[in-house]
């Protein structure tokens, strides 16, 4: 059931806590949003009114973060309709994870290429590129290597060669790490909560956008992202293998000290490992 403009007003203000002082001008904002053309479905021409839906609402909600963050609003829009499908699928798995009961948050990164124009074949690139990951997979990529070699070797479930399951980790650690330095984060477990807080503070449900999280739901089954496995999140040949191993095999230390060879002596503060 779609909300009306001035219920999905109030929701969007309360899950980003614009002053009841400041109603007048959010609805300005939203109205001329929906000039625009976002979210989509909403500019429906004079005269008829607009209904706000599941995915209305959700797309406002996350177009209300990236402007937090200082993007405008014109590249706002422009991040949530590339990366809808990917959107999805985190609520989707969001709501899934949280009626079983499972605690760990859920989060969208989103990465914004701005020189894809000038990389060896821009049709590889994607100016916006949007992936959803969990707070358990940020712990496993900052885990060190010792404490992943004790998790393995108490983890029945897992294929017994550990050389080749500790070079995975590194691996994928790397992956997570740099996109985490080089994009936007969105939680999506508290957006969600804070929306469901304020539908029922209106006398409504979530129950109110249950039939599109269907469909969304059956979407993502068709495309097999269901039975995705956890480590598969960042397991996209972002990379060639030439440069993982050099990334896994990399002497980090020893290139550091390369990078301080022109340095005075003196100025190096003295550490425990002496210089190799």
């Amino acid at each position: 059931m779609p909300l009306t403009f001035a219920q999905a007003q109030f929701a969007l203000a309360f899950v980003s806590q614009i002053s009841p002082k400041r109603a007048d001008a959010f609805e300005a904002r939203l109205k001329q949003w929906q000039k625009m053309g976002f979210p989509e479905g909403v500019n429906v021409g004079r005269g008829v009114r607009a209904s706000y839906g599941a995915t209305q609402v959700h797309q406002l909600l996350f177009m209300m973060k990236l402007l937090q963050v200082g993007l405008t609003p014109e590249r706002a829009q422009k991040v949530v309709i590339s990366g809808w499908p990917a959107f999805k699928d985190a609520i989707v798995e969001t709501i899934l994870c949280r009626a079983n009961g499972e605690d760990h948050l859920h989060y969208c990164l989103i990465q914004l290429d701005a020189l894809s124009e000038l990389k060896e074949d821009p049709s590889d690139h994607m100016h916006v590129f949007v992936d959803a990951f969990t707070s358990d997979e940020i712990h496993e990529a900052f885990i060190s290597d010792q404490d992943f070699m004790e998790w393995l070797s108490d983890n029945d479930t897992v294929p017994t060669d550990a050389t080749s399951n500790l070079r995975q980790h590194q691996y994928l650690s790397f992956l997570t790490k740099n996109r985490l330095a080089t994009s936007i984060s969105i939680e999506v477990d508290s957006l969600l909560v804070l929306l469901w807080t304020g539908l029922v503070a209106i006398g409504l449900t979530p129950e109110v956008f249950s039939s599109e999280i269907a469909d969304w739901e059956r979407e993502r089954r068709a495309r097999g992202r269901a039975q995705q496995e956890t480590e598969q999140h960042f397991a996209k040949p972002l990379i060639s293998e030439s440069v993982a191993d050099r990334v896994t095999n990399f002497d980090v230390s020893a290139a550091a000290w390369s990078a301080l060879a022109m340095l005075d002596p003196a100025s190096v503060v003295h550490r425990e490992h002496e210089k190799p």
